[in-house]
């Protein structure tokens, strides 16, 4: 079973994401929610996780790049970058270096987290088709 890690600092965000992956066909992957970094370390350094959402702003790092880094270092799973703008407003053009995607959190809906889902771990087992 696909477990998912979420790194975000607001927990309201966290909150609604659960409400949100409750409401998808992926709701029964496993879920892990924390608002630091080294809580996302310490859980990684016990398993593994099958992808990875991360907050673009964790205090007390100024950008993305050293959280990047630091999880890079201890998984391989593919990190979506969760903005709370388009990437224009952080001054990218392209998603940056090192994210699998990104996801606007002003785009946050339960068909957008599915669809990113879907992309990356695929159908859950239980609605493929035969």
């Amino acid at each position: 079973m696909p477990h998912l890690l979420f790194i975000d600092d607001h927990k309201r965000t966290l909150q609604l994401i659960g409400v949100m992956m409750s409401a998808t066909r992926f709701g029964a992957c496993e879920s892990t929610m924390v608002e630091r970094l080294s809580d996302a370390e310490d859980m990684l350094a016990r398993r593994t996780a099958s992808l990875i959402f991360l907050d673009n702003y964790l205090p007390p790092h100024r950008s993305f790049h050293v959280p990047l880094q630091r999880l890079q270092a201890i998984s391989d799973a593919p990190i979506i970058l969760m903005t709370s703008s388009d990437l224009a407003d952080l001054g990218e053009t392209d998603i940056p270096e090192g994210f699998a995607d990104y996801l606007p959190k002003t785009e946050l809906s339960v068909a957008r987290l599915e669809g990113l889902l879907a992309a990356y771990l695929g159908e859950p087992p239980e609605f493929k088709a035969e």
